[in-house]
């Protein structure tokens, strides 16, 4: 028996093969571009980061692939957009990386607006969440937001094209949408930005599934895709940040449910049985290889602050 887990990260896919008792089997890596269509902006297509999973899971499983029991994925925060014709941003891309800061004005927009949402951000709202960038395609954008007709966590985006199963994490809903956990979608907020329309995209009017549910199982073509076996049971995803702090609990999630709930929602600075702190970071932290791609000169750091004297998002090795 064995588990397989998949990693998106900024720049590669990464695949794991474990054991039932978490010794590491064997692994892939594959690249994929990131697109750097204009100052601040920085993209991908969806098919690249799909290629590049195939390559890192068939390289990882070799003869290994009638052991996998099941399958656990997690990404960057990027957000992928399923369209109808052209794709609704630059260069053919789709996937609007989690590092872009091309909506920077939104982003104050949002934090000045006082809504309840910024509860959970820590009093801000940084450019790398998805709600600013989102407002930002369907006000610069609006031909290109009419086209789009599904938005999706990348882990989720991923998960889809394994599964067919379009379903959403909550921890992604949570940690990076205009949605809040027991209360749901901030209906005015979405109104004034100009996405209206994004609770009723795909199954984004369903309720979002927790840590540990079963996303779907593999159907044939991916199976045939990534080297597995059709019907094997692909693992609701996470945000890579918040898939680390699970994993790095250890003795299993049902031992540390409380940690769980609590940590978890340590990304977005909300802890639901207390107040935000005016010190904690609105702003997302480093996701890794963004340090390498900086040090190219391809990224500029996010040194906004969630409040007066906050600390710098934290550095995390490339």
């Amino acid at each position: 028996m064995a588990l397989l887990a998949i990693d998106i990260g900024t720049l590669s896919a990464r695949a794991g093969l474990l054991a039932a008792d978490g010794e590491l089997l064997s692994v892939g890596i594959a690249p994929f571009p990131l697109l750097r269509p204009a100052e601040d902006q920085a993209a991908y297509r969806l098919d690249d980061i799909w290629d590049a999973m195939g390559q890192a899971v068939r390289g990882c499983l070799g003869p290994h692939a009638p052991d996998v029991q099941a399958v656990a994925i997690d990404a960057t925060s990027s957000v992928a957009l399923s369209h109808t014709g052209a794709p609704p941003l630059a260069g053919g891309a789709d996937v609007l990386c989690w590092m872009d800061h091309r909506a920077e004005a939104e982003a104050d927009e949002i934090a000045a607006s006082g809504d309840g949402l910024l509860h959970a951000y820590g009093g801000g709202m940084s450019p790398e969440i998805h709600l600013p960038k989102l407002a930002w395609l369907a006000r610069r954008d609006p031909a290109a937001w009419a086209r789009v007709t599904g938005v999706r966590d990348l882990c989720d985006a991923l998960a889809h094209r394994m599964t067919g199963v379009d379903a959403h994490s909550l921890n992604g809903l949570a940690c990076k949408w205009a949605y809040l956990p027991g209360e749901g979608w901030r209906i005015g907020l979405l109104d004034t930005l100009g996405l209206t329309r994004l609770p009723a995209l795909g199954a984004l009017s369903q309720p979002p599934l927790p840590v540990g549910a079963v996303h779907g199982v593999v159907q044939a073509t991916a199976a045939v895709h990534l080297g597995l076996h059709p019907g094997t049971p692909v693992a609701i995803g996470l945000i890579d940040a918040e898939a680390g702090m699970l994993g790095g609990f250890g003795g299993g999630h049902g031992a540390h449910a409380g940690a769980d709930r609590r940590h978890l929602h340590l990304h977005n600075g909300h802890d639901p049985k207390r107040p935000a702190h005016p010190r904690r970071l609105g702003a997302v932290p480093r996701r890794r290889a963004a340090r390498h791609v900086a040090a190219r000169g391809r990224a500029k750091p996010d040194r906004r602050r969630a409040g007066p004297g906050a600390a710098p998002p934290p550095r995390r090795p490339a």
